[in-house]
């Protein structure tokens, strides 16, 4: 499975193919994964990925696991290159973890597992906020704060 990004198609039209591409790895991922812990020092980020993450948001990640735990799996290749969740194995170091969930993608070619790291990282810069939505939601768990809720919401920068 080829990503092919060319200069001459809209952002519209390459978003559309990430998600294709997203949805054709996840079918054939289907009925296979199954969530594992796994020794943390066995997982290693993908040296080539072009995503990075900064030290204050490997913090509110980290943040976010104490308050809330673990809520989605790290995924890696067969040979424990973390395909997508570098930003929670990160944290899970900086918590000092020493098993983390895991899924492993068996059986994926190195072009899927390489496909799939794009995908995954693009596709999120792809959604739009409902700015409205957004400024509804967060007025509500602050009022909630104000009136004795948990004042640790875990709410950080959502704009870059």
């Amino acid at each position: 499975m080829a990503v092919v990004v060319s200069l001459n198609v809209t952002a519209q039209q390459r978003r559309s193919k990430l998600k294709r591409t997203r949805r054709q790895i996840m079918d054939a991922l289907a009925g296979k994964a199954a969530v594992e812990k796994c020794p943390i020092e066995r997982l290693r980020p993908y040296e080539r990925n072009s995503r990075a993450h900064s030290a204050e948001q490997i913090e509110q990640i980290a943040a976010s696991i104490r308050q809330c735990g673990w809520t989605m799996p790290i995924l890696a290749a067969d040979d424990g290159m973390v395909l997508a969740g570098y930003g929670r194995l990160a944290a899970g170091k900086l918590l000092g973890m020493t098993r983390v969930p895991l899924i492993v993608a068996r059986g994926w070619s190195d072009q899927q597992n390489r496909a799939y790291v794009i995908a995954d990282n693009r596709l999120t810069d792809a959604n739009d906020w409902d700015d409205e939505m957004l400024q509804l939601e967060l007025s509500d768990l602050f009022e909630g704060v104000s009136r004795g809720g948990d004042a640790d919401v875990g709410v950080g920068s959502t704009r870059r």
